[in-house]
């Protein structure tokens, strides 16, 4: 009868066993443990809380009814006003738990009895309970919060309210339109904006009340930013907002917004020229006019030296007045060439005269500063120079249509023509250059042209004439004739020039003609020392005879001068070369 009983037990217990987990067949320790407290008198120890795990073990838990799950103690169920809130069997139902109307709080307990606690509570995003259940992300009166992963975040003004200087919000009173003072004036919620009254770089920002260019007013930029105005200027213009502290730079900008630029440099914008400073001549037809300008934080001038050879004239000397090459030297003529010795000036000479050789003026001389109706100034000593220095520093020239230089002494001639690498000539050249004596006719009794016969006999009204005072009418309009110096080579004039056409390489219509040697200004040669004769006749001359090429009638010393009295240098080389 027990045999059979026992084999019965041991069929449920493995049905049982096998309902409960899959292993169970092969669990052979179990399954004699069962079928030992099935022999005892005992209950299955996998499930039988007075039996559980081995015969005999009774599960006991705090306000708990207790139950055995694959021989372990658990807990049932809670008594009455319990909760096992931390799942740990051993402690039984350990929380006592008193039902609150079935209303969870959250403060820890769980208030409806339903084992859990504080659930439905966001602690990482709920504004009222953030991080932890008395963390209140709106507690401040008008304020709105936000809760960002258990961390409140920043509050609001709640519809109505408006910020308050403490950080809190308060009720909104509207005051007015809004202003750039970190409150909303308008009450519509917003601070600080739709501001319609933006203030002046002069009222905001420091600028000066007479400050008008663009770095102090138009590109100034003006927003309000925590309840203040704040200006934005160009680089290096009122740094950091504060024009009276910004020192001033030399540069185009007003740098402290006081209405002037660079100040501090007083000869900004002012004209200068490329060679102040420099000795006479400077830089000649080289100079050019600029204005100081900045250069780092000192001024300087913008001119620079021009090369000759863009200037008008190109770098040819012209006899002038003006270092036309550039190179400090003013005029230099052949004997004295300068640094550049391709650019002097190369006076208008014929050659008239071989064995020994001598080059003649074309023209009669003039002064650098001459023009067709000016006989320009002189440049020297009155009457004594420092030793080895010319009374007339002025350089001759041999130029058509020029006024001829007049009122010369004999002495200011010779020096002039000798600072040259000339002379002043003598009668004999002189006599030479008016007779035309190497040209293919007989020797020319006047300086008329062409050669020949036109040069043997007296003139001929309209036809061939120089300006003496029986021949030339400056105003044939009034009665009688009246004389005035005429430029040389003067177009009014015709035929009136010594013909050296054709022989000693002289260029035909540039040097084949010596003008003027009859008639304009009587030109004063050397004979001797101290001892001058005028040769050619002048506009004041009444007889013909008195210019003929060989009156040496009228001699003078070197004091000598007369207001129709002039010169014409000689040269013992070619001038031009």
């Amino acid at each position: 009868m027990l045999r059979r009983r026992r084999a019965a037990l041991a069929s449920a217990l493995l049905f049982i066993a096998c309902q409960s987990s899959p292993s169970a067949p092969r669990d052979v320790g179990h399954l004699e443990q069962a079928l030992a407290c099935v022999d005892a008198g005992c209950g299955d120890p996998q499930i039988d809380p007075s039996n559980c795990g081995t015969c005999g073990h009774v599960c006991t838990l705090s306000q708990a009814t207790p139950a055995c799950r694959g021989g372990a103690c658990v807990v049932g169920a809670c008594a009455p006003g319990y909760a096992d809130v931390d799942g740990n069997p051993a402690n039984g139902c350990e929380a006592s738990c008193a039902p609150d109307g079935g209303r969870e709080l959250c403060d820890g307990i769980d208030n409806d009895c339903n084992g859990f606690v504080d659930e439905g509570f966001d602690l990482q995003r709920d504004a009222h309970h953030c991080g932890s259940c008395t963390n209140d992300c709106g507690s401040a009166a008008n304020t709105v919060g936000t809760c960002n992963s258990g961390s409140c975040g920043v509050r609001l003004c709640a519809p109505g309210a408006w910020p308050m200087l403490d950080g809190g919000c308060g009720l909104c009173v509207p005051t007015g339109p809004e202003t750039c003072d970190g409150l909303d004036n308008d009450c519509n919620g917003l601070v600080d904006d739709a501001l319609t009254a933006v203030p002046t770089p002069t009222s905001a920002c420091g600028v000066g009340p007479v400050a008008t260019a663009p770095e102090c007013t138009t590109q100034v930029g003006i927003a309000c930013m925590n309840g203040a105005w704040k200006c934005t200027f160009p680089q290096n213009v009122c740094s950091n907002g504060n024009c009276a502290a910004q020192a001033e730079l030399c540069d185009t900008l007003d740098n402290n917004c006081d209405g002037r630029v660079n100040e501090l440099w007083p000869d900004y914008g002012r004209p200068c020229a490329s060679d102040d400073g420099l000795p006479a001549p400077g830089h000649g037809a080289c100079r050019t006019i600029g204005t100081y300008t900045c250069m780092g934080n000192v001024t300087a001038c913008s001119a620079l030296k021009a090369d000759c050879l863009t200037t008008p004239g190109g770098c040819v000397e012209q006899c002038d007045g003006v270092d036309n090459d550039c190179d400090g030297l003013i005029d230099e003529s052949f004997n004295n060439k300068g640094a550049n010795s391709t650019y002097f000036v190369k006076p208008a000479v014929t050659h008239v005269q071989i064995n020994p050789g001598v080059w003649m003026f074309t023209y009669e001389a003039s002064r650098v500063r001459a023009d067709s109706v000016s006989a320009g100034y002189g440049d020297g000593y009155s009457t004594s120079a420092p030793a080895g220095r010319t009374y007339d520093r002025t350089v001759a020239c041999s130029l058509a249509n020029h006024q001829p230089w007049t009122g010369v002494t004999g002495l200011e001639a010779e020096q002039t023509c000798a600072a040259q690498g000339g002379h002043i000539c003598t009668p004999t050249e002189w006599q030479t250059g008016c007779a035309a004596k190497l040209a293919p006719t007989t020797s020319c009794t006047w300086g008329y042209g062409p050669a020949g016969a036109a040069c043997t006999s007296g003139f001929i009204a309209g036809t061939k004439y120089c300006n003496l005072g029986m021949s030339y009418d400056a105003d044939p309009v009034r009665p009688g004739i009246q004389g005035s110096v005429l430029p040389t080579a003067s177009g009014n004039l015709k035929g009136c020039y010594a013909d050296w056409s054709g022989v000693l390489g002289n260029v035909a219509g540039v040097t084949d003609h010596v003008f003027d040697m009859t008639g304009n200004v009587r030109e004063l040669t050397k004979a001797a020392t101290n001892q001058y004769v005028l040769m050619g006749g002048s506009y004041l001359t009444a007889s013909e005879g008195g210019a003929s090429c060989n009156n040496t009638f009228y001699n003078v010393d070197q004091a000598f001068s007369f207001s129709d009295t002039g010169f014409r240098c000689c040269f013992s080389a070619d001038p031009t070369q």
